[in-house]
């Protein structure tokens, strides 16, 4: 964080992140005497593999007003993320042990990759009404969200089953419809406790939209579901 001025701070923020998960499954049969059997199929192999990485990066500001009663923020948040999918299936050929053979049966060779990609631009703006109660209000709009999705599927084994002969592979891009999110909230404090309240317009409309009349606060047989979100804290 760092203080621009008296009423003025700046926050930067940087974030990474990646994970690899790999599963592996060997089947093997055995003779009765101990000895491996060598009819075909009889040694298996099977590999899944997993990998994603996200990277976030965001600014954001925060500015005071009217005597410090008052404050204003806003920011900018950026985060990509991406994944791949990818197996393998190997067995053995008839008298051998060794894993020569692909088995295509459970999309052996196949590959998913997932490139995802948003940026958010927020503001909101908080008053203090009196020394106890502060009212605050938010707006945050998705400026790019976008998601490409590569699916590659092999099929077609050679005759001696050791390679794949065809390659299919298929793009899907997907632009996320421009969204907006505007919050509403209103806390109070009183000596050591603080409550927080929190409600998004969208949630208002859907409540008023799913209205159950002779149910009282019942709407579509949920309790104010996520309409209305609260904290509360106490100071020691």
């Amino acid at each position: 964080m760092k203080e621009a001025s008296d009423n003025t701070n700046i926050v930067a923020n940087i974030g990474f992140r990646t994970s690899k998960l790999a599963v592996e499954y060997t089947a093997v049969d055995y003779n009765p005497d101990g000895t491996q059997v060598t009819t075909a199929g009889a040694v298996l192999d099977s590999t899944i593999e997993h990998k994603n990485s996200l990277i976030g990066l965001g600014v954001n500001c925060s500015h005071k007003v009217n005597g410090g009663t008052g404050l204003v923020v806003g920011g900018l948040n950026f985060q990509m993320a991406s994944g791949t999918w990818t197996s393998e299936d190997m067995e053995n050929a008839a008298g051998s042990t060794s894993l020569t053979i692909i088995n295509d049966g459970y999309g052996s060779g196949d590959e998913l990759e997932m490139k995802w990609m948003g940026l958010w631009a927020n503001i909101g703006v908080e008053a203090n009404l009196t020394s106890w109660l502060q009212v605050r209000g938010g707006l945050s709009h998705e400026v790019i969200g976008s998601l490409k999705i590569t699916e590659t599927d092999v099929s077609a084994l050679n005759a001696a089953g050791t390679a794949y002969q065809d390659t299919d592979t298929t793009e899907t891009s997907i632009d996320f419809p421009e969204d907006v999110v505007m919050t509403f909230g209103v806390g109070v404090s009183h000596k050591n406790w603080n409550v927080d309240l929190l409600v998004t317009k969208d949630a208002v409309e859907d409540l008023l939209s799913d209205a159950n009349f002779g149910e009282g606060i019942l709407y579509g047989g949920n309790v104010l579901d996520d309409i209305v979100k609260g904290q509360i804290k106490y100071n020691f």
